[in-house]
């Protein structure tokens, strides 16, 4: 009885080593679009408390989509910054960067730059955010590790910390996945989200 019990034990451990999902990548761009496209991540916060904060999960999603003046609007909503409140509109272009409106009209401004040279700063509407005036590309070939898997060539956007020093917010994209990390820095410290579930597909054809 013993022997069987400590076969189940180790089934069950080696069962909560694995990896939880296998996230296969979509098409090349940095930010997959398409309804129903989903990203779980968990959260961890850093504190000099001797009490460790609680994790939680937080999840960005796309939950619409809308055909407006010839371009695919996808509505993104999340808890990064200025998408909380129901969310805002994004549409990719054909070069692969991705833009970001209140509204389904072409305009908006530049959100998501990958191609960008590192330490580019480009501007950035303030209905995302009062304090990321601009974004910039920190990194062109990260390595990102999460319990989703290890992530090479990854590509990572930020910014914040010039247009208020209280706040600071960077987010890294995988090819064919889109987020898997991102961290948000505050005055009560920094939050640093992971990557532990995917579900994506990439149906959209960029603007021109």
């Amino acid at each position: 009885m013993k022997q069987a019990g400590l076969i189940l034990l180790l089934l069950m451990l080696t069962a909560c080593s694995r990896q939880p999902v296998d996230v296969v990548p979509v098409g090349e761009s940095y930010m997959p679009l398409a309804v129903g496209n989903t990203w779980v991540f968990k959260a961890e916060s850093y504190s000099d408390a001797p009490i460790p904060t609680p994790t939680h999960h937080d999840t960005v999603a796309i939950t619409a989509k809308v055909v407006a003046q010839g371009v695919e609007f996808f509505r993104l909503e999340g808890t990064w910054p200025g998408f909380s409140n129901g969310g805002l509109w994004v549409y990719r272009v054909s070069n692969g960067n991705v833009f970001v409106a209140p509204e389904p009209e072409i305009g908006g401004s530049a959100f998501l730059v990958f191609d960008a040279e590192v330490g580019q700063r480009w501007p950035l509407d303030e209905s995302v955010h009062g304090c990321l005036n601009s974004l910039a590309l920190l990194d062109d070939y990260a390595v990102v590790n999460t319990p989703a898997g290890r992530f090479d060539g990854v590509r990572e956007i930020g910014g914040g910390w010039i247009d208020c020093s209280d706040f600071g917010w960077t987010a890294s994209f995988a090819r064919g996945v889109g987020p898997v990390r991102w961290e948000a820095i505050t005055i009560a410290g920094p939050t640093n989200w992971v990557l532990i579930d995917a579900r994506i597909h990439d149906d959209h054809s960029e603007a021109r």
